[in-house]
């Protein structure tokens, strides 16, 4: 809807995909292994959801003796 913070999104990237924010890269040991996102809240909300989903992931492959990398702007 006009003066939503998506609104127009479609028409970005002539149509062939967009991007939104609240999704992240999963990075274990170092390789992306998958990836998390999320929509339906604001960008904010959608981002923090995320952020908590990586942080539960990365406390349980860490008593597995795995490192997940947790943060907003991952650049490998």
């Amino acid at each position: 809807m006009p003066g939503n913070e998506a609104f127009g999104i479609q028409l970005s990237f002539e149509g062939k995909f967009a991007a939104f924010v609240g999704g992240f890269p999963i990075v274990v040991d170092g390789a992306v292994a998958g990836g998390i996102g999320l929509s339906g809240g604001n960008g904010e909300q959608d981002t923090e959801a995320a952020l908590a989903g990586l942080r539960a992931l990365h406390d349980l492959l860490m008593q597995r003796g795995h490192e997940v990398t947790v943060q907003r702007d991952i650049k490998l």
